[in-house]
């Protein structure tokens, strides 16, 4: 073994060539090989820490793993197998691969019996059995996984929704779950916290606001705006927005599109039906119809039902109204015509 020595055989049979010297053992990584008649170290394979030749190897180092069956060390094991303390060991029986463990599986048999793999638990289940764990089985994937984010509820494949979260809605051809509609659909929530749905009316129906259904024609006592129906004021019976009514319920009167119960509001008279018109500027009150006065405005008096700016001869102002003189008063002050320029009149005409 001295310097410069470049050794083709050794001379003592116990000794092994190695790299042109002879030892006294083959070093680490490599095995003696006596079948040339020469014993000399030969290194082991790829991988391999120990080994009893060239292609059976005992003892794999970092990152290989030893196929026991192949003799040989990988850096993956074969599908079906996986690493254990540095051996390939095989998976269990449901497993077409796994991993850490025989029975954690990372694919799942399927030429047999479908199954789906739940990733969480690397457990191979059948479909019923995914799906009673509210998950999905995902024919394209394979696996068992839960729905998307935006979904509820899904089906067949996990970004396939069938019912949305809270706050969206749900595209039911697509599967999909919208921040709203598309133009042509209606919003339809859903109840108790769940999401609602796109609904698209035929074109000959309307859509109902209040019970988010598709119906021929809007219910009484709504309106339709944009194929849509409304509901009316409750006071009205017809109606064409949600503040203008045509027709009052019972017991309300109808003036300028609003319903006022019981009675017309001051300043008009109920004229036909249910209906209120206004009474003559000079009218404060009137009834059957505007120029049959009770009450006028400041600055006049009720005569004959009507209102004036004084009253005439032979009458007399009492309170606000003027009285016929007695036929046999002649010279008392009802004789005498009572001006009363120094009011300030409407500025609205008489009509």
């Amino acid at each position: 073994e001295g310097a410069g020595i470049n050794c083709k055989k050794c001379k003592d049979g116990a000794k092994f060539l190695y790299e042109g010297k002879c030892k006294d053992k083959c070093e680490e990584r490599t095995y003696s090989d006596i079948s040339s008649g020469a014993n000399k170290c030969v290194p082991c394979s790829e991988g391999c820490d120990t080994c009893s030749s060239g292609t059976e190897c005992l003892k794999c180092f970092g990152d290989y793993s030893l196929d026991e069956k192949e003799a040989r060390c990988v850096l993956e094991c074969t599908e079906g197998m996986y690493s254990d303390q540095g051996v390939c060991k095989v998976c269990d029986s449901n497993c077409a691969a796994c991993r850490e463990s025989s029975a954690k599986c990372t694919k799942c048999h399927s030429d047999k019996e479908e199954k789906y793999l739940v990733e969480s638990s690397g457990q191979c289940v059948d479909k019923t059995t995914c799906e009673s764990k509210e998950l999905v089985a995902d024919g394209t994937t394979g696996i068992c996984s839960p729905c998307a984010s935006e979904c509820e509820e899904c089906k067949e494949e996990a970004a396939f929704c069938t019912k949305c979260k809270e706050g969206k809605f749900l595209e039911a051809s697509a599967g999909v779950c919208l921040d709203t509609c598309a133009p042509r659909a209606f919003d339809k929530p859903g109840e108790d916290g769940a999401g609602g749905e796109c609904l698209y009316c035929e074109a000959n129906e309307v859509f109902v606001t209040t019970t988010k259904e598709c119906e021929n024609l809007c219910p009484a006592r709504y309106y339709e705006l944009n194929r849509q129906c409304f509901s009316c004021d409750s006071s009205c019976e017809t109606c064409d927005s949600s503040d203008t009514c045509l027709n009052c319920i019972n017991g309300y009167f109808l003036y300028k599109g609003l319903c006022y119960p019981s009675n017309c509001p001051a300043g008009t008279f109920n004229s036909v039906g249910s209906n209120c018109e206004d009474c003559s500027s000079l009218c404060s009150t009137c009834e059957s119809s505007k120029y049959s006065c009770i009450d006028c405005a400041y600055g006049c008096f009720v005569y004959n039902e009507q209102c004036i700016l004084s009253c005439p001869a032979g009458t007399v102002l009492v309170g606000s109204s003027c009285e016929e003189c007695s036929s046999s008063c002649h010279d008392c002050p009802c004789t005498l015509a009572v001006s009363y320029t120094h009011l300030t009149l409407p500025t609205t005409p008489y009509v």
